[in-house]
């Protein structure tokens, strides 16, 4: 649930620039001597902190409620999630940047979700763990089992690497977007 629940950070992505123009703060942030880069980077951050928020609960709850016992890897698994909800609310900010702030991406967000969550193995266990390396959802999952089980901190390296790569590629890829519709 907690990786799914980081995965739903695209909704919040896309509907970040979409929330300005419903509420006719875009046209006051176009014409206030803002770069986009920092409008890019706060509306990012603020995204951003609800993600972390929603963590910080979901592990707190796990733990206390649901007697879910983190121990010492407590911060190596925040870690996993953390980076899986850079990679969801940049991946959905990308997407409307992309799109011109199309509608039908907020609908399709949910369908990436799902997918995502499907085949990560999110809503039960997939057959083969090879299949669950299609997914971030799966990349987190797998990792906090090996680090929960069988004591692995190695196991990290690869999701987080992963999901904070693609966020520097879409980084990439939303400035050059952004310096082109500029010139």
């Amino acid at each position: 649930m907690i990786s799914m629940t980081m995965m739903m950070g695209l909704a919040y992505g896309i509907n970040s620039y979409r929330s300005e123009k419903l509420r006719n703060t875009a046209v006051r942030l176009e014409t206030a001597p803002v770069r986009k880069t920092q409008i890019l980077f706060g509306n990012f951050l603020g995204e951003l902190a609800v993600q972390v928020l929603a963590l910080i609960i979901l592990m707190l709850v796990s733990q206390f409620i649901f007697g879910v016992q983190w121990g010492e890897y407590g911060i190596f698994i925040f870690a996993i999630f953390l980076s899986l909800g850079i990679f969801s609310v940049f991946l959905g900010m990308s997407l409307d940047i992309f799109s011109n702030g199309n509608s039908a991406i907020a609908g399709a967000s949910t369908i990436i979700v799902n997918i995502f969550a499907f085949i990560g193995g999110a809503y039960f266990p997939m057959i083969s763990p090879t299949v669950q390396k299609f997914s971030p959802i799966g990349w987190a999952n797998i990792s906090s089992r090996e680090i929960l089980y069988n004591h692995d901190l190695s196991a990290m390296i690869i999701p987080i690497t992963m999901n904070l790569g693609m966020t520097f590629i879409l980084l990439l890829l939303v400035l050059f977007v952004q310096k082109r519709r500029r010139a």
